[in-house]
């Protein structure tokens, strides 16, 4: 983790040439400090390598290649010896990059995991375990970097997420700000530092739900308040830069059931089986050929790609799928069921009352009220603009 902090730092110029209050100021100075080490420990490992070339010289003809070799790694050391680590930290290779690098495909990727503590502290779970809201300090990494989605939109079939990132270089140092009264969150600000983009043809295998306009008003919640990882590739700016790139993830997971277990309202089996399928025992899905979906070939045509079910996966999207309450298969060691509805809303509504997490007769009238709202009736509500999983228990 400290590792991709380092390098998540590049979207702050490693905190080179800022002046910071004393609390911030000992969160930055490791940042710059690894920097430098990082500069100085490849010079010494390019000087170790152009002896060792020197010294395996063992033969005639070889002598020629071996010292070319070893004078390209004593020019590299002497090249990194005059190079400012701010200017590392800024982009600058230490080696010459085989592919050449673009805004959209920079040479340094690192991972990011979003996790907030819950709904009642919508805040990074790390974070809440430095201000002792919960967990330990105990198991927090002494260096960490962590994002906050503060903007998403689609364009397209494009999902663009920018974040702001709070870093946190020395936790010992963090925690002894904490106990007098101080925040010393090393944070990029109100400007994103970080973005990164997914492909909307690809979220349905994750998240089970095809319909374009339900997906891209789903798909800010999971992002904002979810659970989820990335390989984020990381573009370097300045501090001031209020722009940030946004290239694509080189990879990602979503934890589905921790993070609908966050944006989804509680109801009860039976008002599911009421209002989805009038009662019966099994909801057949039928599409609507006239949705927009993401998922088509060049003729507009849907293309079946594989969803997200109960047995497999633990949960599965129930409003754009056929399932059966009574036989449907789940995990041997997770054989209940429960029912959990989001709508564009529903956060706003949770964020408003808690209990909407916990009870379901509650959840139950919280659903209605935005049918109501929407001038529609429950269920076309439901078919139409949530999306209702099941999941196992």
């Amino acid at each position: 983790m400290a590792s991709a902090a380092i390098r998540l730092s590049s979207t702050m110029r490693g905190f080179f040439g800022m002046t910071l209050s004393p609390e911030l100021e000992q969160q930055a100075a490791p940042f710059r400090d690894k920097w430098v080490a990082a500069r100085d420990g490849t010079v010494n490992a390019c000087e170790a390598k152009a002896v060792q070339i020197r010294a395996e010289v063992t033969g005639p003809g070889q002598a020629p290649d071996a010292e070319a070799a070893a004078q390209i790694m004593d020019e590299h050391a002497a090249r990194l010896k005059t190079t400012n680590a701010a200017d590392l930290a800024f982009g600058s290779p230490f080696f010459t990059p085989a592919m050449a690098t673009t805004p959209d495909r920079p040479a340094m990727t690192a991972p990011i995991v979003h996790d907030i503590v819950g709904m009642d502290f919508p805040k990074h779970a790390l974070l809440g375990a430095l201000y002792g809201v919960v967990g330990s300090t105990d198991d927090l990494p002494d260096t960490f970097a962590v994002p906050d989605v503060i903007e998403c939109e689609t364009q397209g079939a494009l999902l663009i997420a920018k974040m702001r990132l709070t870093f946190i270089g020395d936790k010992t140092a963090a925690l002894a700000a904490i106990a007098q009264g101080k925040d010393p969150s090393l944070d990029t600000g109100s400007f994103a530092a970080l973005g990164i983009k997914f492909n909307m043809r690809e979220l349905p295998s994750a998240t089970g739900v095809l319909v374009a306009p339900k997906a891209a008003e789903l798909m800010p919640d999971i992002l904002k308040f979810g659970k989820w990882s990335a390989v984020a590739p990381i573009t370097p700016r300045e501090p001031t830069d209020e722009g940030v790139v946004c290239p694509f993830a080189s990879g990602y997971a979503i934890d589905i059931p921790t993070t609908v277990a966050r944006i989804g309202i509680l109801v009860g089996e039976e008002f599911v089986r009421k209002h989805l399928c009038g009662g019966a025992t099994q909801h057949a899905y039928d599409p609507n050929e006239s949705d927009a979906t993401f998922i088509s070939d060049k003729d507009g045509a849907r293309i079946s790609i594989p969803m997200p079910n109960t047995k497999t996966n633990g949960y599965q999207e129930i409003t754009g799928s056929t399932f059966k309450f009574d036989s449907a298969r789940m995990p041997v060691d997770k054989p209940n069921k429960e029912y959990r509805v989001w709508f564009a809303g529903s956060v706003a509504a949770i964020l408003n009352n808690l209990d909407l997490l916990s009870d379901a007769s509650l959840g139950e009238a919280a659903v209605l009220e935005a049918a109501t709202k929407a001038t529609i009736n429950p269920s076309e509500f439901i078919h139409q603009r949530t999306a209702m999983y099941c999941i196992a228990k």
